[in-house]
């Protein structure tokens, strides 16, 4: 005979909304415990931006901060929990502990599952959309934002089954094609797909400029204030490319340019920066831009594609995801999304 189980779940509210949950607790309690969001990130194996969604979302609700970050930079990064953060996360163990004093149980997800797809991955807002679409179609998915470049160092290690990147190789004028051979992986790995994205240089209120040109002028002689990708972004890697191109022209390195060696791990972090006034530019993706109400001046299109394994090309999470991104689905999220579109 079947055995039913009642199970209990618990949640912090405030005001009748739903502030922490098993989901949201697990993050706060390994940031608090990792003192830092990179390594919660890979650990729990949470989009690195999904956790800065749902920190966002807590401290809405909550009405305060409950994470101090330190951003990375020659001292690097690390981030710990608030006084608020602290009591949320103890008002949650301690109703977890009622629970189990009560002979119920209360956890309904184990972060041990073994993942049915494995990815490392540059940030990307249409991705955490995909893996969402791969979640809600059954597959277990552990990723990585680590940035392109680490992303297929750890593919060529056959750490994880994707790699999902946009390395911009200035030699050839192209992307990607030309680092898979870098990372001996040109024989070892398939195309599932990919799409173009529009990168933008958003601006802050102070900002006069109106060309690219300007723009990388005023960083690099000091008038302008950068928010930086982290090292190994493609990102970063197109803008220390335009940066060195501008300042051959006036006798200038792209590291005199203040705010250089502060780092930033996601698109969003970046128009953040710049929309409390902490920097006055940053190169991110269209979408972003948009979605943060920043000006912004174009700065070109490139290639978001993603790599598997073909050892391991009969892996279910693979076939999944391949199958989305050739789907009627995707190319109806790039035709209504800004900034995105087929590869042409």
């Amino acid at each position: 005979m079947t055995k039913f189980v009642i199970r209990f779940k618990c949640v912090v509210e405030l005001g009748g909304d739903p502030i922490l949950d098993e989901f949201s607790a697990r993050i706060l309690r390994s940031i608090e415990e990792r003192r830092s969001i990179v390594a919660s990130s890979r650990i729990l194996g949470i989009p690195y931006a999904n956790i800065w969604k749902t920190i966002s979302r807590i401290e809405k609700l909550a009405g305060g901060p409950v994470l101090i970050a330190r951003r990375g930079g020659r001292g690097g990064g690390g981030a710990k929990l608030t006084a608020l953060g602290k009591k949320l996360l103890q008002l949650y163990e301690e109703g977890i502990r009622l629970l189990e004093s009560a002979g119920l149980s209360a956890s309904l997800h184990p972060i041990t599952n073994k993942p049915h797809l494995s990815i490392a991955y540059s940030s990307d807002p249409l991705l955490d959309k995909i893996v969402e679409r791969l979640s809600q179609n059954g597959c277990l998915v552990r990723g990585f934002c680590i940035g392109s470049g680490l992303s297929l160092a750890m593919l060529s290690l056959e750490e994880v089954d994707t790699a999902c990147i946009h390395l911009y190789d200035p030699s050839t004028r192209s992307y990607n094609e030309p680092y898979l051979e870098r990372f001996w992986l040109g024989d070892r790995v398939m195309r599932l797909g990919g799409y173009e994205r529009q990168l933008v240089m958003a601006c802050g209120d102070r900002v006069k400029e109106e060309v690219l040109g300007d723009i990388l002028e005023g960083l690099l002689v000091g008038r302008l204030r950068l928010a930086n990708r982290n090292r190994g972004s493609g990102t970063r890697i197109y803008l220390d490319h335009i940066l060195r191109e501008a300042g051959r022209k006036i006798g200038a390195e792209p590291r005199q340019v203040r705010g250089y060696e502060r780092e930033h791990y996601t698109h969003e972090e970046v128009a953040r920066s710049i929309s409390s006034g902490n920097a006055d530019v940053g190169l991110v993706l269209r979408h972003v831009a948009e979605e943060y109400d920043l000006r912004w001046i174009h700065a070109t299109w490139e290639r978001y594609e993603y790599y598997a394994l073909k050892s391991r090309a009969r892996n279910e999470g693979i076939r999944r995801l391949e199958e989305i991104l050739k789907s009627s689905w995707l190319k109806e999220i790039l035709s209504s999304t800004l900034g995105y579109r087929e590869i042409s």
